[in-house]
């Protein structure tokens, strides 16, 4: 009986031990896999259009100097197109501002996000995004915010002016491979999305206005050919007048006499006559 039991329990080893090697052939397996899904790519592109009536930048000036950026929305235009080899598609696609690589995108604010799940990916967009975004973005070492700023006080705080300022965005898409539409897998665990395995890169410009400091009425120049009299007494004189008999519509006696008025006006000095 002792032995018949430790044929059992050596049986029992064997059959675990094959288990566990199944499980880690499977793994590895899965591993490998997971690390090609990635699909060939034939060509991406990232076109980025600048729409200068859609991307004017406002700054805002105290008298003394150019203080903050005013709230608003700036845009472009893109060209976006990943085309797949087969049996590749394409999962999800992202826009983000500034210049990132793949994963590294998430640190970036995203200004668009899709799920494309198909061969191939060709839009184009109309992109919009608050002004607030771009001023989170870093340029380098230097966010927007302060380069705008750094730019709007680099002259007088009296003179408004204006300039042209380049900024970058990135593309990234993730695809995937399948044999046919129906097997293409769900999207990958997790509704935030930080980039792909392709990745590209384009500019944009916007107009920054860096408008000039508050107006007062005491700004406004008078008319200088205008000579200001205050009044002191005002005086109205209503008098009638007789009018012509020629001039006259109408059977006699059937019309009002015209009123004429006389205002005579006393200044606080004497007005010089040219």
């Amino acid at each position: 009986m002792t032995e018949i039991a430790h044929s059992a329990r050596r049986h029992r080893a064997r059959a675990l031990l094959a288990g566990a090697m199944t499980a880690l052939l499977a793994a590895c397996s899965f591993g490998a896999m997971a690390q090609a899904e990635d699909a060939h790519i034939e060509q991406a592109v990232f076109d980025a259009q600048s729409t200068f009536f859609a991307a004017i930048v406002k700054v805002a000036n105290d008298g003394e100097k150019w203080t903050h950026v005013l709230p608003g929305s700036v845009g472009f235009d893109a060209h976006l197109k990943v085309d797949t080899r087969w049996p590749g598609y394409v999962e999800r696609v992202g826009v983000w501002l500034g210049d990132c690589n793949g994963s590294g995108c998430g640190s970036n604010p995203r200004i668009l996000y899709e799920e494309p799940m198909q061969r191939d990916y060709d839009v184009n967009r109309s992109l919009s995004f608050a002004v607030e975004k771009l001023l989170e973005t870093r340029s380098g070492a230097t966010s927007y915010r302060d380069l705008i700023m750094n730019r709007c006080n680099a002259s007088p705080a009296s003179e408004r002016h204006s300039f042209k300022m380049t900024i970058d965005a990135t593309f990234s898409a993730n695809t995937r491979k399948a044999t046919d539409n129906d097997n293409f897998l769900p999207i990958e665990v997790g509704a935030g999305f930080n980039g792909g395995d392709v990745t590209r890169h384009d500019k944009f410009d916007i107009n920054v206005d860096c408008i000039g400091p508050p107006r007062t009425t005491a700004d406004r120049n008078p008319d200088p050919h205008r000579t200001k009299v205050t009044a002191t007494d005002l005086d109205l004189f209503l008098s009638t007048f007789a009018i012509p008999v020629s001039s006259q519509h109408g059977p006699s006696g059937t019309q009002c006499k015209p009123l004429k008025v006389t205002t005579r006006v006393r200044p606080t000095r004497p007005v010089r006559s040219t």
